[in-house]
């Protein structure tokens, strides 16, 4: 299993969140250690075989499409666990009340809301998206269907003017190029790494033909609605991606329904022809009078579409290397091929 990204990794991991989150690792150990006549109760010792045991499965049963990031939260988190667990059992031992084990937990609280994970703190080519820049660089849209108008002003114009150039236009975006969009919401912890993970790959693979973008729906929620992309947590609509040229949309994932619905033909025709050794073929009723079969059949292709969309929903591989395969981003951005 290989090791994670760790490039500009001291840069990454130096923010207040990851810092008080490992500090929090700390309390029982430190304890433990100040209390070196306890090394020989039964208790002390099996908490100090089980930290470094927890701490390898944290590391070994990582999914490797982790980033540093999410290996920090992961083994962090279960760490601050075992942590609270081990304050609450061993108080006796170690000479704390539950008053201690309550302010351990108060402080861990406390850290999560004033210190939230931070967006990917290296190097990227991320570019974070308006509602304004999406319409314009995204779908291609003239800037003069979203201009606002101002409250007109009298200007007074003095008899000479100085001859200043003007100042240069923004360049038109190109419609050949693509952009690959992450649709996120900052409450939900797949959009986050979703985005770290997107921000790495955008230091990479960012060239003229393709870019990488993120758009918020705290500060989009109308472009979302627009969309068609819940926000709602029980919607399941986010995070999402999807692949933009010439202002249109060439692929998304999750899929959409139009891409579940080819999905369900292309295997449909594959079991045809598995099973009756017809290319291109197709099934017709015997007799004429196929209302409601055909009513029956529209009904379990709904079906089969909505369960096609959820299968690619739930079993969403959001590695970086899987992404980049759905995506063929190697031919998209005009780089070699990756082995």
């Amino acid at each position: 299993m290989s090791l994670p990204d760790t490039r500009d990794v001291v840069q990454r991991i130096s923010h207040a969140h990851y810092v008080a989150n490992s500090l929090l690792c700390a309390a029982l150990p430190v304890l433990l250690l100040l209390s070196l006549d306890l090394r020989s109760s039964p208790a002390v010792t099996t908490a100090l075989v089980a930290a470094p045991v927890l701490l390898a499965l944290s590391v070994g049963l990582r999914k490797s499409s982790d980033n540093i990031e999410s290996l920090h939260e992961s083994v962090t988190f279960q760490l601050r666990l075992f942590n609270l667990f081990g304050l609450f059992f061993l108080r006796n031992e170690v000479g704390i009340t539950k008053g201690w084990v309550l302010a351990y937990f108060g402080v861990w609280m406390a850290c999560s809301f004033l210190f939230p994970q931070p967006p990917y703190l290296g190097q990227h080519k991320l570019n974070v998206l308006t509602p304004e820049t999406f319409d314009t660089h995204i779908l291609l849209l003239s800037p003069a269907d979203s201009v606002q108008i101002d409250e007109p002003k009298i200007v007074e114009l003095s008899d000479e003017m100085p001859d200043e150039p003007a100042p240069p236009a923004s360049s038109p975006p190109d419609p050949t190029q693509f952009h690959l969009v992450l649709f996120y919401a900052d409450y939900d912890k797949k959009s986050r790494d979703l985005e770290l993970t997107l921000a790495r790959l955008s230091n990479e693979m960012t060239t003229p033909a393709l870019d990488f973008c993120v758009l918020d729906s705290a500060k989009a929620p109308t472009t979302f609605y627009d969309l068609g992309i819940s926000t709602s947590p029980m919607a399941f609509d986010i995070p999402q991606l999807r692949l933009y040229k010439g202002g249109k949309v060439v692929q998304q994932y999750p899929l959409s329904e139009g891409e579940a619905r080819r999905k369900m033909r292309r295997e449909r025709s594959a079991k045809l022809e598995e099973d009756l050794g017809v290319k291109g073929g197709t099934i017709e009723s015997e007799d004429g009078s196929d209302d409601g079969a055909d009513s029956d059949a529209e009904s379990e292709d709904e079906r089969e579409v909505q369960r096609i969309r959820d299968m690619s929903r739930f079993r969403w591989v959001r590695s970086a290397t899987a992404i980049v395969r759905t995506f063929r981003l190697d031919e998209r951005a005009g780089l070699p091929r990756s082995s």
